[in-house]
């Protein structure tokens, strides 16, 4: 690496929510989990919305196709919030059986 990237490298991991990101790898994958998730949120409403204003049966197919993505993603913030705890409380199931269940 240039002494110019080290420099700036540097510098932005001193920053410290930057510096967090860069270090946890566990915040980081939550963080671009949820960023993703909202970024195709918002493309599902783009897709649709120009589907139904153009009356183009393409774009509506397109931004279905986005909003099953959609679904899936947000099922996957669900349950990484239910295993980090925030969502244990409210939640009247348990993905996970116990092992000392009796079936």
């Amino acid at each position: 690496m240039s002494k110019i990237k080290k420099t700036l490298f540097k510098f932005i991991s001193e920053l410290p929510v930057i510096g967090k990101i860069l270090s946890d790898n566990n915040l980081r994958l939550r963080t671009s989990l949820y960023f993703g998730t909202l970024v195709n949120l918002l493309y599902v409403v783009l897709k649709v919305t120009s589907g139904i204003l153009y009356r183009s049966l393409w774009l509506s197919f397109y931004g279905g196709y986005y909003l099953m993505l959609a679904i899936l993603r947000v099922f996957i913030v669900e349950r990484d919030m239910y295993a980090i705890g925030s969502l244990r409380e409210q939640a009247p199931y348990s993905p996970l059986k116990s092992k000392t269940q009796n079936y």
